[in-house]
């Protein structure tokens, strides 16, 4: 069985509305969940305009390294906003109509190469061996209703992306939020001739943190939960008997 990829109904609304709006060149990241199984696209976040009177570049070839630079840079900064579970997937583009297939093959490789670099740079963990390495690219097309995923390999990014199906869904199943408070009292070793490089020596130390956290073991509510088991129920439902069912939400 293959994997199955949904879009939030309310950023399938929203992507469609920057098209008919033709702000043709708009790009920005999308956000949401990635499992085996499933990956869920929830939000979808506009990068800003340098100038709010500004428009987005119509003509790809006007998309410059600076351009290149500024959404990446959002893309960093949302991804320091975002809770645990929620990463930065992809990004998405309204295509404009005189842009080639060979043209957005290279615009998309390298947004998505220079969001990935901006993202990784403050990652304090490494990819699980069962986390997708994949990224996604969605392009709303400014000549038709369609719109288009692929998937690009983040640890072979020369490999041609790979043209998916995805599912609108209305995304209501209840997220199970989880919260915690963690006091930190980390010595972080900094020589005196690295002190123009005291943000990279923190990010080392701050390293050898995460990955002490992600080899410890949690309770939850006081009780130690295996990784694959059900967190909590969901809302009760009833059956057409009448008789009540849970809706279970892992």
């Amino acid at each position: 069985m293959g994997k199955t990829y949904l879009i939030g109904e309310y950023s399938e609304k929203y992507l469609k509305k920057l098209k008919g709006e033709e702000r043709y060149g708009t790009t920005g990241v999308l956000l949401g969940q990635a499992t085996p199984s499933k990956t869920y696209i929830i939000f979808a976040a506009r990068t800003p305009l340098k100038d709010e009177a500004e428009l987005p570049p119509d003509n790809p070839d006007e998309m410059n390294a600076s351009d290149i630079e500024w959404m990446a840079e959002h893309a960093r900064q949302v991804s320091r906003m975002l809770p645990g579970g929620i990463l930065v997937l992809g990004i998405f583009l309204i295509r404009p109509a005189k842009m080639s297939k060979e043209e957005a093959q290279d615009i998309f490789r390298k947004l998505t190469n220079a969001v990935e670099s901006a993202v990784a740079k403050e990652r304090l963990w490494n990819f699980a061996e069962d986390e997708p390495p994949e990224r996604i690219v969605l392009q709303i097309y400014a000549d038709s209703k369609k719109m288009k995923l692929r998937i690009f390999d983040i640890h072979n990014p020369q490999t041609p992306p790979k043209l998916i199906d995805y599912k609108s869904s209305s995304l209501t199943s209840a997220w199970q939020l989880v919260e915690a408070t963690i006091n930190v009292d980390i010595h972080i070793p900094v020589a005196a001739t690295a002190e123009n490089q005291l943000e990279k020596n923190s990010l080392k130390g701050l390293n050898v943190w995460a990955k002490q956290m992600m080899q410890s073991n949690y309770l939850i509510g006081g009780y130690y939960k295996d990784a694959e088991s059900i967190i909590g129920e969901g809302s009760k439902k009833e059956d057409t008997s009448g008789n009540p069912i849970s809706d279970i939400s892992s």
